[in-house]
């Protein structure tokens, strides 16, 4: 294989032959040129090893004019060789459009012209070392032939100079003289060459500079290319693995879809079966064609809803054969049941009272305050609207009475006025109770009418804002107005005696009962209630006149003192205990039926102070509890010793009895008054300790031993 074809196979790139590249095929010049660079550079390597052996003859033996022929013949040739190649390199290096494969065979011509270029080089200096040297070798023999003779020199060598001298005749000295003019020339020759041929590197230098530039911006092309592939890889494993993550999230949603799509076809399927039983649905509604026709276009919406309405009426319908079976008593209740619920009551009318029609926005206001906080039956601010035979709340934005929240004044059975626990500036809340609303039973049975809800508001202890009031009462109600408290009792006091209801407002003394515990908000003020718990919910226990009051959670309880059977003490331990109250819950006409109530958690500290309100009002005596309730049902169930039942007369004795016994109490209570100490008081209230709380320290010292047992004993004390 010659140096020829080996170049061009290491031209050609790695993967595809220059033959078979289509884009290197299409441009047959530079193929052509490429080619005719690669010969002419072959022919230059060999004229540079023959012209670097004939150098080497150059001073020897074997130096003959022949030989520097020949060097001055190849030194000419290859300089025009490489004036010639250098062209060509320079016009292939300047092509446009060149793909890797010609981008390889131009860095390949540049390398090979540029390592002749400099092999010529170093022969054609020692060409020039050897012309000098032998032109001066000669020049030097020349003078030494034409000088006399040197001075001092001896007999015998100035005699054989001269015979050298005639020996040598004048054409040698011509020939000599001739070939050294000729070397010096061959010598000039050879400098400008060289000369040329710096010129000549220089501009390849500035090419494979060029190239190098251009390499490494390949490099750095390559480098990029490397990590953008790197990149490509790991994006394509990524976006793969989404791929079969969205296919498989797509499989699981066409399941589900598939399964949807099942169960409606098969409810489908299932549903056109089923029709609306229409004798049912007009038996049971023989004299409703509306709720027929309704149901009917209801029954469209599904097939759930047609199995729906089938059940009703079926229900419907065997209602209607088991009332037809009873006998007509009972019969006639249950019609009057189903009467009484369909009358509007307080939960889904506007009226909170019995039996009266509910007030409407065209009843005219006698007094009209604004910005009151009510707390039940909705908590929020209201108008209060007072007219001649409601009191009813509406929003500001309003005209017309809130729903649930108009009261007639002729059937409010009790208002009290409390003030409000555990505030810093005092408050009072006014709580009015419609008739059949002070108890609410824990368990109401099916026939039973709901409870109406009672009216609770807060007011403060200051004089109300300008402009919160208005009406036709609003000057008389200007006299009346230095605060809240005065204002309200004024305005329900003379509406109640509008309507002929003799009903006064109910106020806690401290005088009747006062906890024995004292307020951290208020400390100079005495609490007139305990706190207690009734199941989860905690309140707060009022002990008035008139009877005992919880609120204020809901359902509120009034307990009056004729609805009181029995109350014990019960769970009596070291820090509290239980009151447990047995309540009347008879109606006239009806049985006797009680309903126990137990407030739990009381402080031990208050147990004196109950006791003694408990005492007053002979609340413990269940023979006294009889005599309450023959007053509050007008029958007399008082019997003598033989079970015989005592007339009316009687009845009327023991009222005047309890009167008496009652006036009894209150004097005691006047002669407590006229004997109180205000400074006594003052001085009891220090920092001392009572006995009582001595003795608790002690028994909370000692250990559980008393605690464990009333625990064990569970025993409940009967007053």
């Amino acid at each position: 294989m010659s140096f020829d074809q080996l170049s061009s196979l290491e031209s050609q790139p790695t993967t595809m032959r220059r033959e078979d590249d289509p884009q290197y095929a299409d441009d047959p010049e530079f193929q052509r040129l490429s080619q005719d660079l690669m010969t002419k550079l072959f022919s230059l390597t060999g004229n540079i090893s023959r012209l670097s052996n004939e150098i080497n003859l150059l001073g020897t033996k074997r130096d003959t004019e022949r030989v520097r022929e020949r060097v001055h013949d190849l030194l000419e040739d290859s300089k025009d060789a490489f004036k010639e190649i250098g062209d060509g390199v320079k016009q292939i290096q300047s092509w446009e459009d060149v793909n890797p494969s010609q981008k390889y065979t131009q860095t390949k011509l540049t390398r090979e012209f540029q390592n002749n270029l400099t092999e010529f080089q170093n022969v054609q200096r020692r060409a020039l070392e050897k012309q000098r040297s032998s032109a001066t070798a000669a020049r030097t023999a020349m003078e030494e032939a034409q000088s006399p003779g040197a001075e001092g020199g001896n007999q015998f060598g100035q005699q054989q100079s001269q015979e050298q001298l005639r020996l040598a005749s004048q054409d040698e000295v011509d020939f000599q003289d001739s070939l050294i003019v000729e070397r010096e020339a061959e010598i000039r020759n050879i400098e400008q060459g060289v000369t040329e041929l710096n010129e000549l590197f220089r501009d390849v230098a500035h090419i494979v500079n060029e190239q190098g530039e251009t390499l490494d911006s390949i490099a750095n092309n390559v480098e990029n290319v490397h990590t953008d592939t790197r990149g490509a890889d790991l994006e394509l494993r990524s976006a793969a693995r989404y791929q079969k993550n969205a296919r498989s999230k797509a499989c699981c949603l066409l399941l589900i879809l598939a399964v949807i799509l099942t169960i409606i076809i098969l409810a489908a399927t299932l549903g056109m079966g089923i029709e609306l039983d229409q004798a049912s649905l007009q038996k049971a509604f023989q004299s409703r064609p509306d709720i027929q026709n309704a149901i009917a276009a209801a029954s469209q919406a599904g097939p759930e809803y047609i199995e729906l309405f089938n059940q009703i009426s079926l229900h419907v319908c065997e209602t209607i054969t088991q009332q037809a079976s009873e006998p007509a008593s009972k019969k006639r209740r249950i019609d009057e049941s189903l009467a009484s619920r369909s009358i509007p009551n307080s939960t889904n009318g506007t009226s909170n009272s019995v039996g009266s029609a509910p007030a409407t926005g065209e009843d005219p206001v006698l007094l009209e305050i604004k910005e009151i906080s009510v707390v039940i039956p909705q908590r929020k601010k209201y108008t209060l609207c007072f007219t001649s035979t409601h009191l009813y709340a509406r929003l500001p934005s309003s005209e017309e009475p809130a729903s649930g929240m108009s009261y007639a004044w002729k059937d409010i059975e009790y208002i009290f006025c409390l003030p409000v626990p555990e505030k810093t500036q005092k408050q009072y809340n006014y709580i009015l109770f419609p008739k059949n609303s002070i108890i609410s039973p824990s368990k109401p049975s099916a026939t039973a009418q709901p409870v109406p809800e009672p009216l609770v508001f807060t007011i403060t202890d200051g004089a109300p804002k300008s402009g919160t009031i208005t009406g036709t009462d609003s000057s008389a109600a200007s006299a009346v107005s230095d605060d809240y408290k005065t204002l309200f009792n004024w305005a329900i006091t003379t509406r109640l005696k509008a309507v002929g209801n003799t009903l006064k407002i109910t106020e806690s003394d401290p005088k009747l009962f006062a906890s024995a515990i004292k307020q951290s908000h208020r400390p100079s003020e005495k609490a007139v209630h305990v706190k207690a718990f009734r199941g989860s919910k905690d309140g707060y226990l009022f002990f008035l006149p008139t009877g005992i009051l919880w609120g204020y959670k809901k359902p509120l309880l009034f307990l009056p003192h004729n609805r009181i059977a029995a109350l014990s003490f019960t769970n009596v331990l070291q820090r509290t205990f239980n009151l447990s109250l047995d309540i009347d819950m008879s109606v006239s006409g009806g049985e006797d039926t009680t309903e126990e109530m137990e407030f739990q958690m009381i402080d031990q500290e208050d147990f004196a102070g109950i006791n003694e309100y408990v005492q007053r009002y002979g609340l413990q005596d269940k023979s006294m509890a009889e005599q309450r309730k023959a007053k509050r049902l007008n029958v007399n169930v008082m019997k003598d010793e033989e079970g015989n039942v005592v007339g009316n007369a009687e009845a009327g004795e023991l009222e005047r009895a309890a009167q008496e016994a009652e006036q009894a109490a209150m004097d005691e209570e006047d002669e407590d008054e006229e004997d109180y100490d205000p400074g006594s008081e003052g001085e009891s209230e220090g920092s001392g300790t009572s006995d009582s709380e001595e003795d608790d320290d002690e028994n909370g010292e000692g250990g559980g031993a008393g605690d464990d047992e009333d625990d064990e004993d569970g025993e409940e004390e009967e007053l």
